[in-house]
């Protein structure tokens, strides 16, 4: 089969579609709207570089562009992908484990345009009360890690699985879900961010540093405190972890990669699989019982000492058998028609 015939099915592999939720129909153009990136003319071989011959996605068709605040859009619908192209992108400024991360990036220097993949999560309005973490709101979040949250209403929430260790349940993070300019930082910390390794980095070390400060306000009390979770959004970015590496392992121009074009199929497979059946995490937990039954074995060792039994001073050990702890899952929200 010939190179041409390659790329022919491998664009099929992906699909566009438009953006039906928030009450848009996922065509409008201009006004206060996003310039035109995709397909304006004297960016054409730029889009083509980075879509085409970096990333491996088919160029999109002209309705298949969402012209969305800040940037143009689009939607993957086979893979529960948003791709961001604007003008604007303050990746570096949005770095903030309250906010949506990005999966990869690409930014050329002098156009100054950005190329983001972003992971598809869940909308606002596709999460129940109950399903939410009960904690601090989200713009109180995204302060304790050093951002101004002043676009934080209900349509630009998203949310992301997080695990409650203590009560051995999944519920739904909420996190920033259209980050922008809006989100500028409070401070200025050190997000130096070039690739998917610093941003790790970076995220660790605003968690670390997170704390209820001067920047709160007063509604947020003191005894709001055990409710900030700061696990909990380390989870919530690295619920989408294993992909992020998969991409940097594909496309970070200074990886040493034996056979890049694999690393690039097996990065887009990987995705493939997070939409479609889910990323599973396998891992050794410890039962709910396991606690309650290390009492009955002491009391039963009791019995038998107190009845002349001769018992073992080793302690009993249990084998944690792998199980499955949780289903990762890239959604494509934006499908449904509201």
């Amino acid at each position: 089969m010939d190179q041409e015939q390659d790329n022919k099915n491998a664009s099929n592999e992906f699909q566009y579609g438009w953006c039906y939720t928030d009450h848009k129909d996922g065509k409008q153009i201009g006004g206060w709207r996003s310039d035109r990136v995709v397909h304006n003319p004297d960016y054409k071989d730029l889009m083509s570089s980075i879509l085409e011959k970096k990333y491996g996605l088919p160029m999109p068709k002209e309705d298949e562009v969402f012209y969305g605040t800040d940037e143009n859009l689009l939607f993957l619908n086979s893979h529960g992908i948003v791709v961001r192209v604007g003008l604007n992108q303050k990746i570096e400024d949005c770095v903030n484990p309250a906010i949506i991360q990005p999966l990869h990036w690409t930014k050329d220097e002098e156009t100054g345009i950005t190329v983001s993949i972003y992971p598809g999560i869940h909308i606002y309005h596709q999460v129940s009360d109950e399903d939410k973490v009960n904690g601090m709101s989200l713009g109180s979040a995204m302060r304790a890690f050093g951002n101004m949250a002043l676009d934080d209403h209900n349509q630009n929430k998203g949310f992301i699985p997080v695990m409650i260790t203590d009560q051995a349940d999944e519920k739904m993070l909420e996190v920033m879900l259209d980050p922008s300019w809006r989100e500028s930082r409070l401070n200025n910390d050190e997000r130096c961010v070039s690739d998917g390794s610093t941003l790790t980095k970076v995220i660790e070390s605003l968690s670390s540093k997170a704390k209820l400060d001067s920047n709160w306000p007063k509604s947020d009390s003191e005894e709001m405190q055990f409710e900030f979770n700061i696990d909990l959004y380390r989870q919530a970015f690295e619920y989408h972890g294993p992909l992020r590496r998969a991409f940097a392992a594909a496309f970070d121009e200074g990886n040493d990669v034996r056979d890049r074009d694999r690393a690039k199929r097996l990065a887009w497979e990987m995705a493939k699989n997070f939409h479609d059946q889910g990323y599973q995490i396998w891992g050794k937990a410890m039962p709910n019982g396991s606690a309650l039954q290390g009492k009955k074995n002491d009391l039963v060792s009791m019995m038998k000492k107190q009845l002349g039994f001769k018992v073992s001073s080793k302690p009993e050990v249990t084998e944690q058998k792998r199980q499955l702890l949780q289903t990762r899952k890239l959604e494509s929200p934006w499908k449904t028609k509201k």
